[in-house]
């Protein structure tokens, strides 16, 4: 059924085509075989015949929508086209049928196309399709085609509305486009529209298209007046894009590579030039650029380059407004609205332009102006990273100043590059450019698509293309290339970085590249035995689809591309080729040359070993390694059986040029070898060729032990009397060994195994210098060494001990039997060489204590002289006492149970009795913190038994009561004490301080309130007296939560010379938590033992160690806020991994926040078990494809691994386990052991991975990255960096990313230390990076910023380095301003004075520094010469140009070359005169004078007047000198000029002002010459050609005039300083004038800019029509009309008086044969001044045979009375016909009343054309019915 409606449709078709080819009287021939070309809906073009047939078909309403597919290449010759000429032509479409379908060249190539224009029948919209709407043309390639065009045109289509064009090429094209205006057309307003590819887009797409080589060529050089100012766009892509967006197309040369491999160039060209626009209104501008002429309507350009050479021309000769001007852009040469944008595209051509403004007498030739090298006319323009190549412009003879954008020299991300940064690839990727195929780009082309660049190191620029890419896979290890390609036939690329691999681009045409590995040379100092090979090459491996240029350093990213299954050649210069059938080279094929290290393992005497085995082994085919292979671990022999092995080392020892290894290396050795990063251990990784050699040490040759107070130097382990010290291996149950130190006694034997110290040592401890401080290790005399204390290194342990000191109290004359022996007072165990504590002593009856003396019982005497000295051994001192007068037979000692509590005094006479006063008394003096409890007193009876008599008292001053004493008894006082024992970081329930106290040598320690009861320290009996011990603090009270408590540490120990400040600080090193140390090793030998008694008072603080344990995820831990649009997966949660949980441990979590989306920190607790080492086996769960990664999506995250950060001493030890590879259980949950001190961060590792970026405070940018993926380019920051600026003391840019978080704030300040992430890293985990600013280091000044700072004004404001606006690229701009006086000349470096200038950078006022050229720290001086200043004014007096001129010896005028423009589609440029020679003419050099005042001038115009500028006087002194007097003289000082001009008036009737309602061409040339001018053509005649009149003026169309006669008066002006002293520039009228009128000259009217019709008006009495009237002086007669006689009211004024109003005519056109000799109406509606509407109708007849256009015509004239009237024609008579309406030669719309036309005295008559088109033709018997069985839209 399908078939048979298809064949019905094509037949119809086919049968429409050829009665609509009959109707129009074409000739045409249908291909042969025309019904099998129709396959799926779908034309296929096999011949030139079917491209006919295909076009012809286009031209009927039938054929606008159906789908054509080339599939051959065709060419054609004349006589094809001849044939196609015949038929119809080739041009698919037209303007009132565009073609609606698709049209698929499948890559085919159409060669020859040729559309030459016919001069007299003008045709616009022309190209391979006329014109296009909504089509679809693609995959097409025009070679050797050539259009010529009226108006607009492109070769491949004329005027394109929301049409996609994509990868179509155009080579060797040429479209030439003339003005509609051109030749005998009277359409003067369209201007011209042409480009290689389009004329004219609206809307669509332009992708992928190339034009390569061909030009585009305007010329036009006998225009008939361009009235309408319109633009003549001309673009090497597309003459005007209204809306379109252009992406990823060029212009290109055509390049030639000769047989010798010299490489020439065919650039393409546009040449845009327009010339004598005789009486040309308005300004007018004629726009050449190398990818566009216009851009407007929001209109794109991405990822575009052209190297077109772009020129263009105009020549004005009436100045009309500012006149008219060239603009020639790289990209485009304008821009009409501000939502335009050009964005990564570069120009890399030629830009020149001439441009001839007779504005004056002498003409204005300037040659290369308004040029930029991106956009010329851009007001609003956005460009974003896109450049241009000024060397590119550059010709010899020329010097041009190329600004980037308007008069912009350039900007933050645009501008010019030098030639070295063209070809810097790092510069374009840096700016977006994606090189690497990498970068998914989103436009109106497509959601996803990739532009890539590549180089083109012949051209020097980035071009579009495919390439190819090399590497190696070992860093260091070889270098390679990839030879030479179609697109860079005379350069290889080459790296020797593995990580920026070698790009080269590649056309479709290259299918062979060759491929070179150069491997490097070994490195002799780390491989220098002779049988290391060093590296080698093992083969190229092919990675295809690799869509990077170059990766951060990782050696995990070359793996799984250097596989068997991808190895390609085992040659190391390899040549891929492609065939038909097999593609050896392919786009983003990445050739990798793999590389080997050889690392070989040698034992102690130098041998090579096997690396699995240990043995001597030669073999050594197998010792190769790909680059970070982990080193094995094998085990050669040991030198000795005490030796242990430590590591590898590429430093071997030369012993007579033998290389061997260390048997046993010195801590000095093996320290240099670390620091050299010479040591390595198995597991490490493969970096180089090694030859490694072990190293062994003897690790009881590093332990040092010493004996405090050893007895000889020699032997610091031995201190004879009392013990030795040594260190021992122990072998630990795992088979590992440990080392010990020991202490032993004089027989040998270690004090752990029962061992004793002599009386009087006890062992304090083993010391260890740690930093600079010698702390206690240990307080067992046997201690295990850490394992992880680094024996490669001496380590010294000191043993160090306590020694005892006895203090004995003796009287010197009391009672032999009571207290003249020597009694054991107090002990006291001090540390060596403390000095000597004097305890207070005790107290005799009538002696006195002189000192403590030394003791020896077994001397004669007994107690020696006073002690003096430290304590190094243990003493024994005793009492000195002498007696105070002499004896008296009585016996009374005084003593204290706390040594060292207080003093004791004794008083009184014991001869009286107790009550007495003065009898004896014995008093107590407290030392600090210590309690004083009572006195016991007790005597004996006279056999000297104790207990006869017993007081307590608890009154410090005891004075018994009772008899006298007796000289036959003995008597003793006792004071009893006990010291405060404070408790520090615990309170009481009372909230009180917990402070016990304790008797002399209690337990410090109490479980429980302990009752002391005190007895009679003689007798023995109680006192009756006891205190309650209150009970310290238990270790429940003390346990704090994730804190374990060790125990507590007496700080009065620092006071009591026991323990330093320093060895305090070392135990309590944790900041801001006081009663915590970092490690509980470090507190454990300080802490009081369970069983300590107190001796003194005791300030006891509590140790803690902490357990600090964080969970998280890798998601969170990159900080995605809130509001990211990215979820968190939740924190893992901690579980007890022991068997008897007890102890509560926080935790922390780092988690999302499930109401905002982002993170947010939090504390969990769990119960634990704490292992007797003080280890807690953990247990973490974490969640897996649980959390989807974005809100609503499908993806999840998936646990990849764990990674454990355990933090100790500012040291973070990381290890990360891999899901379901954990060693002691699965991955989830993971069990893992942890100890107090450090701090643990677990982090749950999931993909994919996150990246945040800080972008400003509290503001932050999340990306998702897959591991394994190029980062990529990140966002722009937004931090206000005037802030930075200020903050930071400089000029601040931002150079990139950092994921080291800034010690403050969300930024971080550069400097050589800061790590950088690049858009090439590669993302193994989720990071959080933050913004890097970098300080500039250049600076700049002037060689004049004396005189300006003498002049009050600071150098700053004339020469200045500032920030251009970008983020994203690293660009600052030197920028120099002229100073009054002095004018800017270049830019230099280096610069001393004016005899040494240094190095010129630049002669532009402004130049920019990127990439690393802000941190060069150069200064950059601004050179200034001294200039006289040349100020133009304006007719107010103010300056609106200074001229800075050099020396005395400039003019005004230079000679110019001059000539003619070559002829039409020649190209531009001017011609030789006779002889060969250029004529050369003088014109005015400071042309940008003249342009000001013409704006000026242009500005001020309205109803009051207009004026055109003459010429400059020169104000010398008060006297003004005309131009010619001084024009042609040096400028030897300052001056100041002013304007002389013409001005022009209109007044009506009323004598009302209405100079603005007209449209004025002044030719001032013409006005200042007396002659009269030449007519050029008969005024008489109507619409014939304008005479030459120094004063026209136009009435706009729809302006009419309904007065009777017009004024218009003309002046000359001379302008000079204002005499008026109070003036100031800017105030109304400011400037005298002299004011004269043009007596004389002639002024011409015309009816409207559209026709340019002289409007006659009468003159003379007669009352006779002329085309012109002369000013004239007040009273001259000018005409007589019937009685009215019109006279000259002013000088100055020239009078219009018109005649009548002319007739309406009102002309019909058609094609139709039903109109032959038929009667046809129209209506005329007259829309009165009150806004009613007036109706008639008017009939015509048509003509009963057609013209020879073949139309049949009819025409009707009315006269009407001045108004604004409707025309419209019954459209009842045909179906099948449409209306269109032109009014006076333009085609205008028509509404509901028709077509609107204006009938005044201005207008020298009006026409209304209304032609018929047929617009349905699908019918087959030709008849006129109403019913069209075939016609649009039926169903077939």
């Amino acid at each position: 059924m399908m078939n048979t409606r298809v064949s019905i449709w094509q037949k119809a078709l086919r049968m429409v085509l050829a009665l609509a080819l009959a109707a129009t009287a074409v000739p045409f021939v249908a291909p042969d075989k025309a019904h099998a070309d129709w396959v799926d809906n779908t034309y296929h073009i096999t011949s030139v015949a079917d491209l006919v047939y295909a076009v012809n078909l286009t031209h009927t309403t039938a054929g606008q929508s159906i789908n054509i597919v080339l599939d051959n290449d065709l060419t054609l010759n004349e006589a094809d086209l001849e044939v196609a000429k015949q038929n119809g032509g080739l041009i698919f479409g037209t303007i009132d049928l565009p073609f609606k379908g698709a049209f698929d060249g499948r890559g085919h190539t159409i060669t020859g196309l040729e559309y030459n224009r016919d001069l007299w029948t003008p045709k616009a919209n022309t190209g391979l399709f006329a014109s296009t709407d909504g089509a679809t043309i693609k995959n097409l390639t025009l070679k050797d085609a050539k259009i010529g065009a009226d108006f607009r045109g492109g070769v491949l289509v004329g005027r394109a509305d929301s049409t996609r064009i994509e990868n179509v090429t155009l080579i060797s094209c040429t479209s030439s486009i003339t003005p509609a205006n051109n030749a005998v057309s009277l359409i003067t307003n369209a201007g011209v529209l042409g480009g290689i590819l389009a004329g004219e887009t609206n809307g669509g797409v332009i992708y992928n298209c190339e034009v390569r080589g061909g030009r585009c060529v305007s010329n036009s050089t006998s225009a008939v007046a361009a009235l309408g100012g319109e633009g003549l766009y001309m673009g090497a892509l597309v003459g005007a894009a209204s809306g379109t967006v252009i992406e990823y197309s060029r212009v290109t040369p055509i390049r030639e590579v000769a047989a010798d491999g010299a490489v020439t160039y065919q650039h393409a060209s546009v040449k845009n030039s327009y010339d004598k626009a005789v009486g040309a209104l308005g300004g007018f501008t004629v726009y050449a650029g190398g990818v566009t002429g216009q851009l407007s309507n929001g209109a794109q350009m991405i990822d575009c380059f052209s190297t077109a050479d772009c020129y263009a021309y105009c020549g004005t000769y009436v100045s009309v407004g500012a006149g008219a001007t060239v603009s020639v852009g790289g990209l485009t040469a304008s821009a009409y609205d501000s939502n335009c944008s050009i964005e990564r595209s570069h120009y890399a051509g030629n830009l020149s332009s001439k441009q001839y403004n007779a504005l004056i007498v002498i003409p204005i030739i300037e040659y290369n102006v308004y040029l930029a090298g991106l956009a010329r006319r851009a007001d609003g323009l956005s460009v974003s990273e896109s450049y241009f190549k000024p060397s590119a412009s550059a010709e010899e003879g020329t010097n041009k100043k190329i600004p980037a954008l308007n008069d912009a020299a350039t900007g933050p991300s645009f501008g010019p590059l030098d030639d070295d940064v063209y070809v810097d690839r790092d510069f374009w990727e840096g700016c977006g450019y994606d090189f690497a195929g990498g970068i998914e780009r989103s436009s109106a082309y497509s959601a996803s698509h990739i532009n890539k660049w590549v180089i083109d190191y012949d051209l020097g620029i980035p071009v579009h293309g495919s390439s190819i890419k090399a590497t190696f896979d070992f860093p260091g290890a070889a270098s390679v290339s990839i030879g030479t390609t179609g697109l860079s036939p005379i350069q290889e690329q080459m790296t020797d970085n593995a990580w920026k691999f070698a790009v080269q681009g590649v056309l479709a045409a290259d299918n062979t590249v060759k491929l070179s590995a150069t491997t490097n040379p070994k490195d002799e100092g780390v491989a220098a035995s002779k049988e290391n090979q060093g590296y080698r090459f093992a083969g190229w491996y092919r990675e295809s689809k690799v869509t990077v240029n170059e990766v951060a350093e990782d050696p995990a990213y070359f793996k799984p591309m250097v596989t068997a299954d991808k190895l390609v050649s085992n040659v190391i210069d390899y040549t891929p080729a492609n065939t038909p059938d097999v593609k050896q080279l392919e786009d983003n094929d990445l050739f990798i040359a793999h590389h080997q290290a050889q690392v070989l393992f040698h034992d102690v005497a130098g041998n090579v070993i096997n690396k699995d085995t240990g043995a001597v082994d030669s073999t050594i085919g197998d010792d190769w390694y790909d680059y970070f292979d982990l080193l094995p671990s094998p085990s050669p022999a040991k030198p000795s059986n005490s030796s242990t092995f430590v590591g590898w080392t590429t430093t071997a020892k030369n012993e007579g040029g033998v290389l061997k290894g260390y048997a046993s290396v010195m801590s000095s050795e093996l320290a240099g070898i670390k620091a050299s990063g010479a040591f390595y251990e198995a597991g490490d990784p493969v970096d180089k060729p090694m030859d490694l050699y072990p190293i062994y040490s003897d690790y009881a040759s590093n332990i040092v032990t010493e004996i405090e107070g050893y007895t000889n130097q020699d032997n610091v382990t031995v201190r004879d009397g009392v013990g030795s010290t040594g260190a021992k291996p122990v072998s630990n149950p795992d088979g590992t060994t440990s080392y010990q130190v020991f202490v032993k006694d004089v027989q040998g034997t270690e004090l752990s195994n029962g061992g004793a110290l002599p009386d009087g040592y006890r062992f304090l401890g083993w010391y260890k210098n740690v930093d600079g401080v010698e702390v206690r290790v240990s307080s067992d005399s046997s201690y295990t060494i850490p394992a992880d204390t680094d024996l490669t290194q001496q380590q010294t342990y000191i043993a160090r001990f306590e020694y005892r000191v006895d203090y004995y109290v003796a009287s010197d004359a009391q009672d032999a039997g009571d207290f003249k022996n020597p009694t054991l007072h107090a002990e006291r165990w001090q540390r060596y060489e403390s000095a000597f504590v004097e305890l207070p002593p005790p107290a005799y009856y009538k002696e006195k204590f002189e000192y403590w003396a030394s003791y020896n019982p077994d001397a004669n005497p007994a107690i020696g002289a006073k002690f003096t000295g430290v304590i190094r051994n243990p003493e024994r001192v005793a009492s000195k006492m002498k007696l105070d007068g002499t004896s008296t037979g009585f016996a009374f000692g005084v003593g204290i149970d706390f040594p060292g509590a207080g003093s004791v005094e004794l008083t009184g006479n014991p001869l009286l009795t107790g009550s007495t006063v003065g009898g004896i008394r014995v008093d107590t003096v407290s030392n600090e913190s210590y309690v004083f409890r009572f006195w016991t007193g007790e005597g004996t009876n006279d056999s000297h038994q104790w207990g006869e008599w017993k007081e307590p008292s608890q009154d410090k001053a005891f004075q018994p009561k009772g008899s006298s004493y007796s000289t036959a008894r003995a008597y003793y006082f006792q004071a009893h004490y006990a010291a405060n024992v404070k408790f520090e970081g615990v309170s009481k329930a009372d909230g009180g301080e917990w402070v016990v106290e304790r008797r002399y040598e209690e337990r410090v320690l109490l479980d429980q309130d302990f009752s002391n009861a005190y007895d009679y320290p003689k007798a023995g009996s109680s006192t009756g007296v006891s205190f309650t011990s209150a009970a310290s603090p238990t270790d429940a009270e003390m346990q704090r939560d994730g804190y374990r408590f060790l125990g507590w540490i007496d700080k009065s120990a620092i006071a009591a010379d026991e323990m330093t400040q320093h060895e305090w600080d070392y135990v309590f090193d944790v900041t801001g938590d006081q009663y915590c140390t970092s490690q509980a090793s470090k507190a454990v030998p300080y802490l009081l033992a369970a069983d300590a008694v107190c001796t003194r008072p005791m300030d006891l603080y509590p140790v803690y160690v902490k357990y600090d344990v964080t969970v998280t995820t890798n998601i969170a831990q990159a900080g995605v806020p809130s509001g990211a649009g990215v979820n968190i997966p939740a924190a893992p949660t901690v579980a007890d991994g022991g068997a008897a949980a007890s102890f509560n441990l926080p935790y922390n979590t780092y988690t999302r926040d499930t109401g905002q989306g982002g993170t947010t920190s939090a504390t969990d607790n769990v119960s634990v078990t704490v292992k007797d080492d003080q280890t807690i086996d953990l247990s973490l769960t974490a969640e897996n494809n649980a959390t989807p990664v974005v809100a609503d999506g499908q993806a999840t995250y998936l646990l990849k691994s764990w990674t454990i950060e355990k933090t100790f001493q500012g040291q973070t030890h990381t290890e990360t386990i891999p899901a379901g590879v954990a060693a002691d259980a699965t991955a989830n949950p993971l069990s893992y052991t942890i100890e107090s001190g450090p701090s643990y961060r677990f982090v749950a590792n999931y993909e994919p991975l996150v990246v945040v970026y800080h972008v400003n405070d509290g503001v932050t940018e999340t990306v998702v990255r897959n591991n394994g993926q190029q980062l990529g380019k990140g966002p722009d920051p937004t931090f206000d960096i005037a802030n930075i600026d200020t903050a930071n003391a400089g000029i601040h840019v931002f150079v990139g990313w950092t994921a080291t978080r800034p010690a403050t704030g969300q930024y971080a300040i550069w400097s050589e230390g800061t790590a950088m992430v690049s858009s090439s890293t590669i993302v193994h985990r989720s990071m959080e990076l933050w913004p890097v600013y970098r300080a500039a280091t250049v600076s700049v000044n002037s060689n004049i910023d004396k005189e300006i700072e003498a002049a009050g004004e600071k150098p700053e404001n004339y020469r200045s380095l500032s920030r251009l606006g970008s983020i994203d690229s690293v660009t600052l701009v030197a920028e120099a301003k002229d100073f009054p006086g002095y004018q800017f000349d270049h830019w230099a470096t280096g610069y001393v004075d004016d005899s040494n200038q240094g190095t010129t950078v630049t002669d532009n006022s402004n130049f920019v520094l990127r990439g690393s050229r802000p941190f060069d720290g150069i200064l950059y001086t601004a050179v200034y010469v001294k200039v006289h200043e040349v100020r133009y004014h304006d007719t107010q007096g103010n300056v609106i140009y200074t001229a800075n001129v050099k020396g005395n010896e400039r003019t005004f005028v230079h000679e110019v070359p001059v000539g003619t423009e070559t002829a039409p589609d020649s190209g531009g440029g001017t011609t030789a005169g006779s002889g060969g020679t250029t004529p050369t003419q003088q014109v005015p050099i400071d042309v940008e004078a003249y342009h000001n005042i013409a704006v000026a001038l242009d500005a001020a115009a309205n109803a009051d007047g207009r004026e055109a500028f003459s010429n400059w006087q020169w104000d010398n002194n008060g006297v003004m000198v005309p131009w010619d007097e001084f024009f042609d003289k040096p400028i030897t000082g300052d001056m100041d000029l002013y304007p002389v001009t013409w001005q022009v008036k209109a007044t009506d009737a009323q004598d009302v002002a209405m100079t603005d309602q007209l449209t004025w061409a002044i030719d001032v040339s013409a006005l200042e010459t007396s002659g009269a001018p030449t007519a050029e053509g008969s005024a008489a005649t109507p619409n014939a050609e304008k005479q030459t009149y120094p004063i026209q003026a136009y009435f706009g169309q729809g302006n009419y005039y309904d007065q009777k006669h017009l004024t218009v008066h003309v002046e000359k002006r001379s302008y000079k300083p204002s005499s008026e002293p109070t003036y100031q520039p800017g105030n109304p009228l400011p400037a005298d004038r002299d004011a004269s009128a043009a007596l004389g000259k002639q002024v011409a009217l015309y009816d409207d800019r559209a026709t340019g019709n002289v409007l006659a008006s009468h003159v003379g009495a007669d009352g006779g029509f002329r085309d012109f009237q002369v000013v004239s002086a007040a009273n001259t007669s000018v005409c007589t009309v019937g009685t009215d006689s019109y006279i000259i009211k002013n000088d100055g004024d020239a009078l219009f008086v018109f005649g009548d109003i002319k007739p309406l005519a009102i002309v019909k056109k058609t094609t139709a044969k039903e109109a032959a000799g038929e009667t046809f109406l129209f209506t005329v509606i007259n829309r009165l001044g009150d806004g009613t509407l007036q109706t008639r109708s008017v009939s015509v007849k048509c003509s009963d045979r057609p013209d020879q256009d073949g139309l049949y015509t009819a025409s009707v004239q009315l006269q009407l009375g001045q108004g604004e009237y409707f025309v419209r024609e019954d459209e009842s008579w045909a179906w099948r016909y449409g209306q269109s309406y032109q009014v006076n030669g333009m085609t205008v719309p028509s509404g509901a009343n028709g077509a609107r036309v204006v009938v005044s005295r201005s207008q020298d008559g009006s026409t209304v054309v209304c032609e018929n088109k047929l617009e349905n033709d699908a019918w087959l018997d030709d008849s006129a019915r109403a019913i069209n069985e075939f016609g649009q839209g039926a169903i077939l």
